[in-house]
C-alpha cells in the first residue's frame, strides 16, 4: 500500500525533510505526506499500517487547532514526523499499553507547545517525541 519512491506526479520528493502521517478520518487510513520542492508538503501515499522508524514528534499546530474548536469543523491540524516510513507492523514491543490519543477539545493535556498535546491514555502523559512509533488501525503505538 506505500510506494513512496515515486514522488508525487513525477515530481522527486525531498526525502531530508521526512515525511508528515495524520489519521484520514474520510478514508479510515493513515495518510503520508512527502515534501516537493517548490509545491510544500503533498499527499504521497495512505496506509492501514505502517512503522515510523526515525525521530518520531508529534506535532499540534496551534493556529488550527484553535480553528477547530472556534468552527466545529475538522481540519488536518495534527501530524507526526517521521524522518522514514517502512511498511507493516511486524513485531513490536510497545513502551505503553495503550494508544497515543489526541483530542483538540482536551484541555487537561499540556505539552511543550501549549495544551492539546499528543497524550497516552491514563495519567494524561504528554508525548511530545519517539524514537519510532507504530502507525495501526486502532492509532499510533510508542
Amino acid at each position: 500500500m506505500i510506494d513512496l519512491d515515486w514522488g508525487y506526479k513525477g515530481q522527486p520528493l525531498d526525502s531530508r525533510r521526512g515525511y508528515r502521517v495524520y489519521r484520514n478520518l474520510h478514508r479510515q487510513l493513515w495518510s503520508i505526506q512527502g515534501y516537493v520542492t517548490g509545491k510544500g508538503w503533498r499527499v504521497v501515499g495512505h496506509a492501514d499500517s505502517c512503522v515510523g522508524t526515525t525521530g518520531v514528534k508529534f506535532v499540534v499546530n496551534q493556529t488550527g487547532r484553535e480553528r477547530v474548536r472556534r468552527e466545529g469543523r475538522k481540519n488536518v491540524h495534527a501530524f507526526a514526523e517521521v524522518g522514514n516510513i517502512v511498511r507493516g507492523i511486524g513485531n513490536i514491543t510497545y513502551r505503553y499499553p495503550t494508544p497515543i490519543r489526541y483530542n483538540p477539545y482536551d484541555n487537561d493535556v499540556v505539552g511543550a507547545e501549549g495544551r492539546g498535546a499528543f497524550a497516552i491514555d491514563g495519567p494524561n502523559l504528554a508525548i511530545g517525541s519517539a524514537a519510532r512509533c507504530a502507525f495501526t488501525p486502532t492509532g499510533v503505538r510508542i
